[in-house]
């Protein structure tokens, strides 16, 4: 059974005791769109696996900065939003070119390659599987946007080091009003999640 957002929250407050006597892990968020909701949901399922999450949501616009001190952490999320990459650079038609698509490869898979090899010292790295269900649920379905996301994908497979999870992000029930996107909230705020 999936919990709803607001069941955690009641959890998490319930249980911040229990939580509290875990084994203490230091938890940085680095992302391009805004993930507060994640905050409390990272937090139940590191309690409820014994943990006691030490968390530290970033600014959404961090998620190419590496600092020093990321090397004392011991576990990295890195969440990157598929929208968030291509809302600067979807046309009036609602899509991108081809000349775009390639920039786009190339550019991530630099830095895809860069932030591997950077955080190799990390206990940990959680990266999410790259998604087109937002986009595709505004803008409707595009073979060019796929075709990103699957070659997208395909290099994070390819480059993960031993330490990299990667997770599929569409598996999980994260909304809190029974949609899963609220695009209206998200040009406001860059938080795409209800």
């Amino acid at each position: 059974m999936t919990k709803k957002y607001l069941e955690i929250l009641k959890e998490n407050t319930e249980k911040e005791k229990i939580f509290s006597k875990g084994k203490k892990i230091k938890v940085k968020v680095a992302c391009n769109i805004d993930l507060t909701i994640f905050k409390d949901l990272l937090y139940n399922h590191l309690g409820n696996h014994g943990y006691n999450p030490h968390l530290k949501l970033d600014r959404f616009d961090n998620y190419l900065k590496i600092t020093p001190q990321d090397k004392q952490i011991d576990l990295m999320i890195i969440f990157w939003e598929f929208l968030g990459i291509l809302e600067n650079k979807i046309s009036s038609k609602n899509s991108i070119n081809y000349v775009d698509y390639k920039i786009i490869l190339e550019n991530l898979q630099k830095q895809i390659n860069f932030i591997f090899r950077s955080l190799s010292k990390i206990k940990l790295v959680i990266f999410n599987k790259f998604s087109e269900n937002a986009i595709k649920k505004l803008y409707g379905k595009n073979k060019l946007h796929k075709k990103l996301v699957n070659d997208l994908n395909k290099i994070l497979y390819k480059n993960k080091k031993s330490n990299v999870i990667i997770i599929d992000i569409d598996k999980y029930d994260i909304s809190t009003k029974g949609e899963k996107f609220d695009f209206n909230k998200y040009f406001e705020t860059k938080n795409l999640y209800s």
